[in-house]
């Protein structure tokens, strides 16, 4: 057997190894006792099963964890592994807005570009009239629907119908969901059971998030340890697995950092090949989160010394105006095919009365507020502090685990000091002040969004503003390492040649720490989601 895996699989079988494997089957079955509201059982053998394999083929397929050489080979597989499991355990609709999110992925999978009067309301999530494989998932959403199933066996029965889509075009389809259309037309080809287009859909999206994260750190020069832990946190590949964009914005957020910071290490001038395809990249936030398209900005501000010529740093100030002209097109699309079809979108709901950002200028309290505890406290929710709503790292489950809620925290710290204190490059201070200033925009502008939405818009007597989740910031995180770098260089006396750069041992305690932290995570989830 272990020459079969060496010689043939190439697969390296020792007795490390083999140890590993002990220790991560041991984690998922005794993570029980680290529930809070749950006595000893045996978890849903399906689940268990998908979680076993996952983590095995994961320990045997990882890559010598103290080499950088293999860092994007290596989160391809956690994210590919983990992230496919979570897939499986996660129950239906227990993801963040799975159940709006769902719906576009099985219009844009049916097919449609356009959206349509008799559309579904994410304000009425109990009804969809055109879609009746929505429905056959809503009778187990159980987050949701108070009578819902909550037994997978029983979730694996229903079959497909076809949907019927009826009234005026009101607006475009987002494209985002793509991969989730992919998966779920996948399943109907293979299977007519719902569950299996409903489960391919959320490992399609999955897929999708592994290949741009993996790009990003093959490319990376000076970042790649960094964008490894955001892009491996368990909080990250629960979001993932499911019906929704942030695999979009998330990857694309990863793939511009990787892109920004190589600038700073010099490795390449920007030239005009080089600021069409940052522009290009942050364009496309178009789609997860349209006020992200600012971040094509960053190009634009350089000092010249970075730049090919004059003409390129020229080039790129009006690359960036074309693209916003562009995004402001789509962005209002909606309201002209409404004007152009005389129809009335289902979606678009009056907003909340005084909402907008008329009521944000009238309430400074709630705004201030609002920007402390959602906006700037975002960073220790991911972390899996569970002081948000949603809370992280796992989302709407049955039961709790404030072990978890503790341990996580405190590793990602940890980590986060490690792979700052491991960079090596030098950002100039003027560049984080016009970063910052971009941030404080983007963060007002998801607060306006938020503010007259009728789903979760301000209502009388709030003190907060309700909807901005800590998802939304996902990129301002991502820079956090570089402005804390140099104070935790000086905090452990530490030069450019440091001791953490220079030693393998760093890279593997990163990998190691997300690997058993992310497999201790899959245990606490199937113990938490399935009867």
């Amino acid at each position: 057997m272990r020459d079969f895996l060496q010689k043939k699989l190439k697969i390296e079988f020792t007795k490390w190894k083999l140890l590993q494997i002990l220790i991560a089957v041991f984690l998922l079955f005794f993570s029980q006792y680290a529930l809070q509201d749950t006595t000893f059982h045996f978890p849903n053998k399906v689940v268990f099963a998908v979680s076993v394999v996952a983590v095995v083929l994961l320990i045997l397929f990882i890559k010598d964890l103290t080499n950088k050489k293999f860092l994007a080979r290596n989160v391809a597989l956690i994210i590919i592994l983990v992230g496919g499991a979570a897939c499986v355990i996660k129950a239906p609709q227990r993801g963040l807005d799975e159940e709006s999110h769902l719906t576009y992925a099985i219009e844009l999978a049916d097919g449609n570009f356009f959206k349509y009067e008799n559309d579904f309301n994410p304000a009425k999530v109990d009804v969809n009239v055109s879609q009746p494989d929505w429905n056959a998932v809503y009778n187990f959403d159980s987050l949701r629907n108070p009578s819902a199933d909550n037994k997978l066996s029983n979730f694996l029965q229903p079959k497909h119908q076809s949907s019927k889509y009826s009234g005026k075009i009101t607006g475009l389809t987002n494209l985002s969901y793509i991969p989730n259309a992919i998966g779920w037309d996948i399943g109907r080809i293979i299977s007519n059971r719902v569950f299996v287009s409903y489960y391919l859909g959320r490992l399609f999206n999955v897929l999708a998030f592994a290949l741009l994260a993996f790009f990003a750190v093959k490319i990376s020069k000076r970042y790649s340890e960094v964008l490894y832990l955001f892009a491996t946190f368990p909080t990250t590949l629960w979001i993932v697995a499911g019906y929704s964009y942030d695999y979009l914005y998330y990857g694309l957020a990863l793939i511009l950092f990787a892109l920004f910071t190589n600038f700073f290490a010099k490795e390449k001038s920007i030239g005009k090949k080089e600021s069409l395809l940052f522009i290009g990249l942050s364009s496309l936030m178009i789609f997860p989160k349209f006020p992200f398209v600012l971040i094509g900005t960053f190009i634009c501000v350089f000092p010249s010394r970075y730049y090919k010529s004059a003409r390129d740093r020229i080039f790129a100030g009006v690359v960036f105006l074309m693209s916003m002209i562009l995004a402001g097109i789509y962005y209002i699309s909606g309201s002209i095919l409404t004007k152009i079809f005389h129809s009335v979108s289902p979606t678009n709901n009056p907003t909340i009365q005084g909402g907008g950002i008329f009521s944000l200028v009238a309430h400074p309290g709630i705004l201030l507020r609002t920007f402390f505890f959602e906006v700037l406290g975002s960073i220790g929710v991911f972390s899996g502090t569970n002081q948000g709503n949603p809370p992280a790292p796992l989302q709407y489950t049955n039961t709790d685990s404030a072990f978890l809620h503790n341990i996580s925290p405190f590793l990602f710290v940890l980590l986060l000091v490690l792979v700052s204190a491991n960079i090596q490059i030098k950002i100039p201070n003027k560049i984080k002040v016009f970063i910052v200033g971009v941030f404080l925009a983007i963060s007002f502008m998801i607060m306006y969004a938020m503010a007259g939405d009728s789903r979760v818009g301000m209502k009388s007597g709030d003190v907060i503003l309700h909807g901005v989740q800590f998802r939304y910031f996902y990129l301002m995180f991502l820079t956090v390492p570089f402005f804390i770098s140099d104070k935790i260089k000086m905090l452990f006396k530490s030069s450019d040649n440091n001791l953490l750069r220079t030693k393998d041992s760093s890279v593997s305690f990163l990998q190691y720490s997300l690997i058993f932290l992310n497999i201790f995570v899959l245990g606490i989830a199937i113990f938490s989601y399935w009867k």
